[in-house]
């Protein structure tokens, strides 16, 4: 029977007061309970909201709000702050939202009633907002870290260490600043305590026995070492921000506690963090008394390697190693390089562009962040002709970069620049220099370039010029440097049409995708991580949603001992209940969409329309999954901050009855316990029941809309469809039979056969090939420099590692750097001799040089330069004289030799 809402209003009114006196017995003091009635009418479903505090005899907001007064006032001791702080409590009704207020000494409890039961604050809501107000949710997990955690985690470490008495306890400290700005402090302070710390104050416990049972550290040495552990808390539910560091004798754990699972470091992460700096600490000692022989240096590239794979790097996090970079057994650059490296970084590398307002509307671009200067030192760099370079080599969190830098006049020279980003970044090696034809390593540095080589049938500088060098004694530098970035330069034709050919790319994909995937069988299913998925508890909770914004009268259930409650107010309770519950049944619903590959692709394609200067390699045997790579490629590189996400499809609406019916089926195959419903502490009917109850008065109910999935940036779409798109087996296609019309106007051709569109003129317009991945190589300018070299990669590598996460990137391995035999008297002739011109800077400020003798110094320097041109120009044409030379020879001998034969 329904009640008008005069009969609502003094129900109501009686429920207050029996709440009163339930927290007068608690408190001890008189609080009022009051209902803002007016706030009630103006509601947008009056009705419906006086219902849920009618329903359930007033649990879902009165019951929830006095037990959790009772929890605070009892088991916290905060009975003393509440009573000196509420005298009255408020339930008001708002169209949005719902919070709770303190209004000086009044409570006002404000919530969108119009939805029902679905409305009302949760009880764990509760608790935090009135924790929080009353500032007794820190005050009660202050009581139990001080009292229980701490003291247990102290115990568990006095047996591991072996403290005697007079030794004193490690100490253990929280940042409650960093708490304090948590989102949910409630749930970050109730996982730090979760089970007496044991995944918090309890683990360091366990970090320090598995460091001294697997990793042999004595207890003495973690004794001196560390003193105290701090916890310090960073905001947001995720996992990939948890770290650890040691600052002097402190470790100090940064966690993400409000994530449960994941937002804490694991024993064997803590445990690598003490190797490490326990390894640093030995290390920085030897260097101090003058003692890093062969051995310390190998066991600092060992930790090198070791910090390289840890979590801590694997997971992004380049502040730790640049924790280890910190320590003074690593070089640093001097004042001269440091200041070369500082006007690289300022006026290069985080060089703001000036734009015009306008022009920032159009671009939508986010702030770019700076890049950050992590590691350089100079190099000898060979370039792809092969020439030695004096450079130096700067590493950021974003790039590699080598340049050349004028120390007279403090300039970069930005010819010189060349940029490597880690995101291509594959492997590295190290080794000496070989060749396969027999020459190199010892036998070049003994030659030097005067090394006289056969040049018959000399072949050009090929693929293999990224692995040649000239090996030349220069003891300052003790490191050459090599990569096959960038080695080829593109064909002067493709160049001149790729802008033309660019946007038309994708209609050639457009037809393969018509071709080739629509309509096709037996597609692999599509898995999207960001998918949502769904539990009971979140099926209930969309339902309520649903029923909530339709302005329909709902059907009433009655039970026993409980007034008629609403459907919208049975389906808020089993929500409730199943939220409680820890493990729930799977469920299997009937109207989730399918995406296949064929949808993501045409998706894909709309989006990439817009896109303006893509750069793509044509294929040589085009197929959908070659050209999808070389989009793929290519779209690493775009800013994708202009372009629309992808909207990924909602489930279709279902009608109430059929969605219960799965949902009861998923419960009766449920093989765990299923959960008792109740409503403070009174015992409902048995789950199935309820649900069946629900399933015979839902026939008129209407249907039930799910909410819209989150869109996806195209990048992450990119990602998904390369990963389903090279189990497919598609065969290649000709681009001829695909009938379209490039439209693009040719240049002049020398001696090419044009056939539009398509087939013979796409074989010119080849770029070219790029490597098949990045590879740098280091190499020592003396045998003694071979552990700079391993050190070199290994830094090179955790900064990659960093960048390219969660993905692996390869091990630097030790071998032997061949290159072509052929070539290698070739650039012996190009090396240049002679310092840097860092050499001369440091000689002027030795001896403290007049302005005059520095400008006859730069003088020297371009004269030398100069000079070095001339000689390389001289030597180029003595080589062709000789080469003239030798063929003039060779034909007047095969002259004679033909008379001779006419003699004969």
């Amino acid at each position: 029977m329904e009640l008008s809402e005069e009969e609502l209003k003094n129900k109501i009114n009686e429920f207050t007061n029996n709440y009163a006196v339930v927290l007068f017995n608690i408190l001890g003091k008189q609080i009022h309970i009051s209902v803002d009635w007016e706030s009630f009418e103006n509601a947008k479903k009056p009705q419906r909201a006086m219902e849920a505090l009618y329903s359930w005899n007033g649990y879902f907001v009165f019951g929830r709000l006095i037990e959790v007064i009772e929890e605070f006032a009892v088991k916290y001791d905060g009975k003393s702050d509440i009573e000196d702080l509420l005298d009255a409590i408020v339930i008001q009704c708002v169209n949005k939202g719902r919070t709770v207020d303190l209004d000086g000494t009044n409570l006002i409890v404000k919530s969108n009633f119009s939805k029902g039961s679905m409305g009302a604050l949760k009880k764990k809501r509760l608790k935090k907002l009135i924790g929080n107000l009353f500032r007794l949710t820190t005050k009660s997990y202050r009581k139990l870290i001080e009292q229980v955690c701490i003291p247990r985690a102290q115990q568990e470490l006095r047996e591991t260490l072996e403290l005697t008495e007079e030794e004193s306890d490690i100490e253990f400290e929280v940042d409650w600043e960093s708490f304090g700005r948590s989102e949910d402090l409630s749930d970050a302070l109730s996982n730090l305590t979760y089970y007496s710390g044991w995944y918090s104050f309890r683990n360091i416990a366990r970090a320090f026995r598995y460091a001294i049972r697997y990793d042999e550290i004595s207890k003495k040495k973690l004794k001196k070492l560390f003193t105290k552990v701090r916890f310090v808390h960073i905001p947001g539910r995720g996992y990939k921000k948890k770290k650890a560091f040691v600052e002097k004798s402190t470790i100090v754990i940064y966690g993400q506690w409000e994530y449960w699972w994941g937002g804490y470091l694991s024993t064997y992460d803590l445990q690598a963090l003490l190797r490490h700096a326990v390894k640093l600490k030995k290390l920085e000692k030897k260097k101090k008394e003058n003692k890093m022989n062969k051995d310390q240096v190998k066991k600092k590239i060992k930790l090198l390697r070791d910090v390289a794979e840890s979590y801590y790097i694997r997971h992004g996090h380049l502040d730790y190693l640049e924790w280890i970079l910190s320590s003074p057994i690593f070089q640093k650059p001097d004042k001269l390089d440091s200041k070369a490296f500082n006007t690289f970084m300022t006026k290069f590398v985080n060089k703001e562009k000036k734009e015009n307002e306008e022009e920032k509307k159009k671009k939508k671009k986010k702030k770019k962040k700076k890049e950050k200067f992590i590691y350089g030192r100079p190099i000898k760099k060979i370039n792809q002709r092969g020439s030695r370079q004096d450079r130096l080599f700067c590493i950021t969190n974003k790039n590699l970069y080598t340049f050349n830098y004028n120390y007279k006049k403090s300039k970069v020279l930005p010819k010189t620049i060349h940029i490597m980003p880690h995101k291509k970044w594959w492997y590295c090696r190290y080794g000496e220099l070989s060749s396969s034809g027999g020459f190199g390593g010892d036998l070049a540095k003994k030659g030097g370039d005067k090394l006289n080589v056969n040049t018959d049938n000399v072949q050009k500088v090929s693929e293999g010029v990224g692995e040649i060098s000239n090996l030349i004694s220069d003891k300052e530098f003790g490191v050459n440097f090599i990569s096959n970035y960038r080695l080829k330069k593109p064909n002067p034709i493709f160049k001149k049409v790729a802008k033309q050919l660019g946007p038309k790319i994708l209609m050639v994909f457009d037809k393969l995708v018509e071709t080739q995937i629509e309509g096709k069988e037996n597609l692999p299913a599509v898995h999207i991580p960001e998918s949502p998925k769904f539990e009971l508890s979140d099926i209930f909770k969309i339902i309520g949603k649903s029923l909530a914004q339709e302005d329909v009268k709902l059907p009433l259930i009655t039970f026993d001992g409980f007034p008629p409650a609403s459907l919208l107010d049975v389906i808020a309770l089993l929500e409730e209940t199943w939220d409680k519950t820890a493990s729930q049944p799977d469920v299997k619903l009937p109207n989730l969409p399918t995406i296949d590959i064929a949808w993501l692709l045409k998706n894909a394609l709309n989006t990439m329309r817009e896109m303006k200067d893509l750069e793509f390699e044509f294929p040589q045997q085009p197929s959908l999954k070659k050209f999808f790579e070389n989009i793929f490629d290519s779209m690493q590189d775009k800013a994708e901050e202009s372009l629309d996400d992808i909207e990924l499809p909602p489930p279709e609406s279902i009608s109430l009855v059929k969605l219960l019916n799965v949902l009861k089926e998923s419960i009766e195959n449920f093989e765990e316990k299923v959960p008792k419903l109740k409503v403070a502490k009174q015992k409902l009917p048995e789950m199935l029941v309820v649900i069946e109850t629900l399933i015979k008065v839902s026939e008129e109910v209407p249907v039930i809309n799910f909410p819209p999935p989150k869109s996806l940036k195209i990048l992450r779409i990119l990602e998904i469809i390369n990963n389903v798109i090279g189990v497919i087996d598609l065969p290649s296609v000709s681009i001829d039979g695909l009938d379209i019309d490039f439209g693009i106007e040719l240049p002049k051709l020398p001696s090419v056969d044009i056939d539009l569109p398509g087939g013979k003129f796409l074989k010119y317009l080849q770029p070219a090939k790029k490597p098949p991945h990045e590879a740098v190589m280091y190499y020592p300018r003396e045998k003694a420099d071979k552990h700079l070299c391993k050190e070199l990669c290994y830094i090179h590598r955790a900064i990659a590692m960093c960048n390219n996460s969660p993905s692996w990137v390869s091990r630097p391995y030790k071998t032997k750097i061949n290159y072509n035999a052929t070539t290698f008297g070739q650039l012996l002739n190009k090396t240049s001799k002679g310092k840097t011109n860092k050499h001369k800077v440091k000689k002027d400020k030795k001896n403290e040089n007049s302005e005059e003798e520095q400008e006859e110094n730069e003088n020297e320097i371009e004269k030398e330069e100069i000079n070095e041109n001339k000689e390389e120009k001289e030597n180029k044409e003595e080589k062709e004289n000789k080469d003239e030379k030798e063929n003039k020879e060779e034909k007047e001998n095969s002259d004679s030799d033909q008379i001779d034969s006419g003699s004969d």
